[in-house]
């Protein structure tokens, strides 16, 4: 089953919204635009970026959503890990075009490629640091909301599968704080990154991808 961002399954379930994709002042679409262009600019030369974050994930086949939060980092060249904490301890890592989604209660880990695993590498290429959102999208729309600019964006690319892409970014820098993504299906995921860092030194092993316990490795690259 493919999903995008990063869809939890877990007993857990509360209905949440996060706010900060709630729009409360309507924007030009220029200045939108504008935006846009700065996000890409400034993403597109960052060395790193670190933040906690908030996540919903709200899944259309059983209308339930989910609320979690945890920890990511990313790193240039195409490199990310989220490490969430609750409703219970998983990490996934992103790194040359594979992932890595590793289960600690189950013991094991899930290894797919990017392409296979998520409904749309639009926007996983831009968080990856690898695509060019200019490019790719138009702003349709744009709003300012509790935390930052909200901007619709429209594919001009073909992509069947990706319905409907939000990006939040600062109002004052562009820096990207989140984003929202519904596929055709329904479901919908959202990040918020809080109080993003720029340009850290990232420790050393980071992004490795031997995990702990000697988990079963479950490894699906080459399953289309």
């Amino acid at each position: 089953m493919k999903t995008f961002f990063i869809l939890l399954i877990s007993p857990f379930f509360a209905l949440a919204q996060l706010r900060a994709f709630d729009c409360e002042t309507e924007l030009d679409v220029s200045v939108g635009q504008g935006l846009l262009e700065r996000s890409q600019s400034i993403y597109s030369t960052l060395s790193s970026l670190t933040g906690d974050f908030d996540q919903e994930s709200y899944m259309a086949a059983l209308d339930l959503s989910e609320v979690s939060y945890g920890k990511m980092w990313f790193e240039r060249p195409g490199k990310m890990k989220w490490e969430y904490k609750y409703p219970e301890k998983q990490e996934f890592v992103l790194k040359d075009s594979s992932f890595w989604f590793y289960q600690p209660r189950l013991n094991q880990v899930v290894v797919d490629s990017v392409k296979n695993a998520f409904v749309s590498d639009l926007p996983v290429s831009f968080l990856l640091g690898v695509g060019d959102v200019v490019s790719q999208f138009k702003v349709l729309n744009a709003c300012k909301s509790s935390e930052g600019t909200i901007l619709a964006l429209g594919k001009k690319t073909g992509d069947e599968n990706l319905k409907e892409f939000y990006l939040l970014v600062d109002s004052y820098s562009g820096v990207p704080k989140g984003a929202k993504v519904i596929d055709v299906g329904g479901n919908i995921t959202t990040i918020v990154i809080k109080a993003p860092n720029l340009n850290d030194s990232l420790p050393k092993g980071l992004f490795n991808t031997e995990f702990s316990g000697n988990p079963d490795i479950d490894d699906r690259r080459g399953i289309l």
